[in-house]
């Protein structure tokens, strides 16, 4: 799964949407539907829950600052 990360100069979280996913599940064929917005839910509650650094404001204008974050989850 990989997210859009947006956070403020100050490093607090501020948005996360899911850009790409690839999904597998043992023993189901196709694209399993049922389980992305779970997978979407709990990584963006993951991102807004982690922290992130200052920033230059010299270097990012405008404020906010976007980077992407590859999450890989396994289900057991």
């Amino acid at each position: 799964m990989t997210l859009k990360i947006t956070t403020d100069l100050d490093g607090h979280f501020k948005h996360a949407v899911v850009v790409d996913r690839d999904i597998t599940v043992p023993g189901v064929s196709g694209r399993p539907v049922a389980f992305e917005i779970v997978l979407d839910e709990a990584s963006i509650a993951r991102a807004a829950a982690a922290t992130y650094p200052k920033r230059d404001p010299s270097v990012f204008k405008g404020g906010l600052v976007n980077n992407t974050q590859k999450i890989t989850w396994r289900l057991e």
